[in-house]
């Protein structure tokens, strides 16, 4: 069906660019494997240097490049109006704030003049706290229950109807206890659940009166400010509440989505831990030489790293999807070394000599990896004019253990193979 191929495109096939650049390989190897060696271990050295540079510390925004449209929108609203990112405190008491009845009515029942005054203290501390939160930096535009109930009792004593009263009057509603009515029957009666205040205040108080929601918006923060910013509220919780309340949770999409980048982090670390691990112990069994699988994990630990190192080095923040370069490319640096050491042991079943067994080697399965690797490689790459920051990092990181894989396996492996002489255990035909 296909004419057959001239003798000059076969030679040119077989003895092609790859070929050449094998052949150099291979006299590098014999002549220079000590050398090769050294340098392996001097850069070992070095990347461990990077690998202590790398920063855990990241924030929701990392994700997107400073000239992308979106950074640039959140940036223009935070520097104008202040931060976008929600952040909510549950405010749990043990019981009503307010006092209700037996059957979960207000005023059908003798009202307790000590329990109110501590309802009133309630609310107080609930302003206190707010207004405590409203001045850590970084949070702004804090809203809770009191804030509602002021603007009811201040709207309820015609502040707003006024003239004589200044903007600032007007749109103060800061909560105070003086604005509370004296007589207590009055003071009940504004939380009557079935009244109008109360339906509107819903968003930030629960049925039962035994939670308060305080609501705000927080700025783009890294890992490390939003856990401070956390520890602060908590210490103002204890603080204003003292032993008062059941429990004070913070939670907000900055928090969760920080906790969840770091649980992810610390699973997939220890999940690329056990892979190594495990795939080491497969390769003693499959090669069943303890000697040669361990000349086998260098060329695949230095190329991960090196990408370790220009993360440490470039500020390229850990994060999953960098996290997941290392597992993934660890498979396919793993995948040229067994192809390498396989194809090995068969040319050393026959030739039972190591420095002809690397060179045949060399020749088959070593230009196989080079193309394998190239066509990995500019894949891997296009990903690098990704506008999203984790796709970028990504291309990035892949081409390079990929790029330091190929060399690992075709020069650092051979080296090591002429070094050592590890012994080879063929076994039975």
């Amino acid at each position: 069906l296909t004419k057959t191929p001239k003798r000059s495109m076969s030679i040119r096939l077989m003895k092609g660019g790859s070929h050449k650049f094998i052949s150099w390989i291979y006299k590098i190897v014999l002549k220079r494997s000590k050398t090769i060696a050294v340098i392996s271990f001097i850069m070992f050295a070095i990347v461990t240097v990077g690998l202590f540079k790398i920063d855990y510390n990241v924030s929701i925004l990392d994700d997107l490049r400073p000239s992308n449209q979106i950074y640039k929108d959140i940036k223009a609203v935070e520097g104008n109006m202040g931060g976008v990112f929600p952040i909510e405190i549950m405010i749990e008491y043990d019981s009503p704030i307010i006092p209700l009845g037996k059957d979960g009515s207000l005023g059908k029942e003798p009202l307790n003049p000590l329990v109110l005054k501590e309802s009133r203290g309630h609310l107080s501390d609930i302003a206190r706290f707010k207004k405590a939160v409203s001045n850590i930096e970084k949070i702004s535009g804090v809203v809770t229950f009191t804030d509602y109930l002021s603007l009811y009792l201040n709207r309820m004593s015609g502040v707003l109807q006024e003239e004589n009263n200044t903007s600032s009057d007007i749109f103060d509603f800061t909560f105070s206890d003086e604005d509370l009515p004296e007589n207590d029957a009055e003071f009940v009666n504004i939380f009557n659940p079935d009244s109008k205040f109360i339906k509107s205040a819903l968003a930030t108080i629960s049925n039962d009166f035994k939670t308060i929601r305080v609501s705000g918006r927080m700025e783009n923060v890294k890992a490390d400010q939003a856990k401070k910013i956390k520890d602060e509220i908590k210490k103002i919780s204890e603080e204003v509440f003292e032993s008062k309340t059941k429990s004070v949770d913070i939670t907000g999409s900055t928090f969760l989505a920080l906790k969840t980048a770091d649980h992810l982090v610390f699973n997939l670390t220890n999940s690329f831990a056990l892979a190594f691990v495990i795939i080491f112990i497969s390769m003693v069994v499959l090669f069943r030489s303890f000697r040669l699988s361990l000349i086998s994990v260098l060329p695949n630990i230095i190329p991960l790293m090196l990408a370790a190192a220009v993360m440490g080095f470039q500020d390229i923040k850990l994060r999953p999807t960098t996290a997941m370069t290392f597992a993934i490319a660890l498979g396919i640096a793993v995948d040229d070394t067994i192809h390498f050491l396989a194809r090995f042991r068969q040319e050393y079943s026959r030739t039972n000599n190591i420095n002809k067994s690397i060179k045949n080697t060399l020749f088959t399965t070593g230009k196989a990896i080079i193309s394998t690797t190239m066509v990995l490689s500019l894949g891997f790459a296009v990903l690098y004019f990704s506008e999203l920051m984790p796709n970028h990092e990504f291309g990035i990181l892949a081409t390079i253990i990929l790029i330091a894989a190929l060399f690992g396996s075709i020069l650092l492996l051979p080296a090591l193979l002429v070094l050592f002489k590890p012994k080879i255990n063929i076994g039975k035909e």
